[in-house]
Protein backbone atom coordinates (compact mmCIF):
# COMPACT_ATOMS: atom_id res chain seq x y z
CA UNK A 1 0.00 0.00 0.00
CA UNK A 2 1.36 3.38 -1.01
CA UNK A 3 1.60 6.31 1.31
CA UNK A 4 -0.56 9.06 -0.10
CA UNK A 5 -0.54 12.64 0.97
CA UNK A 6 -3.81 14.48 1.05
CA UNK A 7 -3.56 18.20 0.54
CA UNK A 8 -5.38 20.00 3.30
CA UNK A 9 -6.03 23.69 2.79
CA UNK A 10 -4.21 25.80 5.32
CA UNK A 11 -5.68 28.97 6.74
CA UNK A 12 -9.08 30.46 6.39
CA UNK A 13 -11.50 29.42 3.69
CA UNK A 14 -11.80 31.74 0.71
CA UNK A 15 -14.32 34.54 1.05
CA UNK A 16 -17.48 34.29 -1.00
CA UNK A 17 -18.71 37.15 -3.18
CA UNK A 18 -21.38 37.84 -0.56
CA UNK A 19 -18.69 38.11 2.12
CA UNK A 20 -16.65 40.47 -0.05
CA UNK A 21 -19.72 42.62 -0.78
CA UNK A 22 -20.53 42.78 2.94
CA UNK A 23 -16.98 43.89 3.75
CA UNK A 24 -17.18 46.59 1.10
CA UNK A 25 -20.60 47.80 2.29
CA UNK A 26 -19.21 48.16 5.82
CA UNK A 27 -16.19 50.12 4.59
CA UNK A 28 -17.92 52.26 1.97
CA UNK A 29 -19.48 54.99 4.17
CA UNK A 30 -16.20 55.53 6.01
CA UNK A 31 -14.17 55.69 2.81
CA UNK A 32 -16.67 58.11 1.26
CA UNK A 33 -16.16 60.41 4.26
CA UNK A 34 -12.49 60.64 3.32
CA UNK A 35 -11.06 58.25 5.90
CA UNK A 36 -8.00 56.17 5.09
CA UNK A 37 -8.36 52.44 4.54
CA UNK A 38 -6.78 51.80 7.96
CA UNK A 39 -9.21 54.13 9.73
CA UNK A 40 -12.19 52.77 7.77
CA UNK A 41 -11.20 49.22 8.79
CA UNK A 42 -11.05 50.32 12.42
CA UNK A 43 -14.45 52.04 12.25
CA UNK A 44 -16.03 49.04 10.46
CA UNK A 45 -14.34 46.48 12.76
CA UNK A 46 -12.77 44.66 9.84
CA UNK A 47 -9.18 43.36 9.99
CA UNK A 48 -6.85 45.48 7.87
CA UNK A 49 -5.08 42.37 6.64
CA UNK A 50 -8.33 41.03 5.18
CA UNK A 51 -9.01 44.26 3.31
CA UNK A 52 -5.46 44.63 2.01
CA UNK A 53 -5.37 40.98 0.91
CA UNK A 54 -8.66 41.45 -0.94
CA UNK A 55 -7.42 44.73 -2.41
CA UNK A 56 -4.28 43.05 -3.78
CA UNK A 57 -5.97 39.86 -4.99
CA UNK A 58 -9.36 41.04 -6.26
CA UNK A 59 -9.27 43.77 -8.91
CA UNK A 60 -13.03 44.43 -8.71
CA UNK A 61 -12.82 44.94 -4.95
CA UNK A 62 -9.81 47.23 -5.41
CA UNK A 63 -11.68 49.28 -8.01
CA UNK A 64 -14.69 49.65 -5.71
CA UNK A 65 -12.43 50.72 -2.83
CA UNK A 66 -10.64 53.28 -5.02
CA UNK A 67 -13.95 54.66 -6.26
CA UNK A 68 -15.25 55.05 -2.71
CA UNK A 69 -11.98 56.69 -1.61
CA UNK A 70 -12.21 59.21 -4.46
CA UNK A 71 -15.83 60.14 -3.68
CA UNK A 72 -14.95 62.74 -1.02
CA UNK A 73 -12.26 64.33 -3.16
CA UNK A 74 -14.59 64.47 -6.15
CA UNK A 75 -17.33 66.01 -4.02
CA UNK A 76 -15.02 68.71 -2.66
CA UNK A 77 -13.62 69.41 -6.14
CA UNK A 78 -17.17 69.85 -7.47
CA UNK A 79 -17.98 72.31 -4.68
CA UNK A 80 -14.79 74.28 -5.32
CA UNK A 81 -15.44 74.25 -9.06
CA UNK A 82 -18.93 75.66 -8.49
CA UNK A 83 -17.51 78.40 -6.26
CA UNK A 84 -14.92 79.31 -8.89
CA UNK A 85 -17.65 79.53 -11.54
CA UNK A 86 -19.66 81.80 -9.24
CA UNK A 87 -16.64 84.09 -8.80
CA UNK A 88 -16.12 84.27 -12.56
CA UNK A 89 -19.83 84.92 -13.16
CA UNK A 90 -19.82 87.64 -10.53
CA UNK A 91 -16.81 89.23 -12.20
CA UNK A 92 -18.58 89.23 -15.56
CA UNK A 93 -21.56 91.04 -14.05
CA UNK A 94 -19.72 93.54 -11.86
CA UNK A 95 -16.73 94.09 -14.19
CA UNK A 96 -14.69 94.95 -11.14
CA UNK A 97 -11.36 93.54 -10.02
CA UNK A 98 -11.23 90.50 -7.77
CA UNK A 99 -11.27 91.32 -4.08
CA UNK A 100 -8.54 90.07 -1.76
CA UNK A 101 -10.52 87.04 -0.55
CA UNK A 102 -11.31 85.95 -4.12
CA UNK A 103 -7.65 86.26 -5.11
CA UNK A 104 -6.58 84.24 -2.06
CA UNK A 105 -9.17 81.56 -2.84
CA UNK A 106 -8.05 81.20 -6.46
CA UNK A 107 -4.38 81.14 -5.44
CA UNK A 108 -5.16 78.52 -2.81
CA UNK A 109 -6.92 76.37 -5.42
CA UNK A 110 -4.00 76.70 -7.83
CA UNK A 111 -1.50 75.71 -5.14
CA UNK A 112 -3.46 72.95 -3.42
CA UNK A 113 -5.61 71.26 -6.03
CA UNK A 114 -3.83 68.22 -7.45
CA UNK A 115 -5.14 68.84 -10.95
CA UNK A 116 -4.17 72.51 -10.93
CA UNK A 117 -0.82 71.95 -9.24
CA UNK A 118 0.21 69.33 -11.77
CA UNK A 119 -0.88 71.51 -14.68
CA UNK A 120 0.12 75.01 -13.61
CA UNK A 121 2.43 75.11 -10.67
CA UNK A 122 4.29 71.92 -9.87
CA UNK A 123 6.91 73.92 -7.97
CA UNK A 124 4.55 76.10 -5.91
CA UNK A 125 4.45 75.08 -2.29
CA UNK A 126 1.12 74.56 -0.58
CA UNK A 127 -0.34 77.71 0.87
CA UNK A 128 -1.92 77.72 4.30
CA UNK A 129 -5.26 79.39 4.78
Amino acid sequence: MENSVVAVPIGRPALSNDDINLIFRKLEPHLKMGLSINRACYKASIPKSTVYDLYNENSQFAERIDTARNYFTDLINNIIHTELLDIVEFQKISLGPLNTDEKKFILWIAANSNAMKEYYCSNIQKIDE
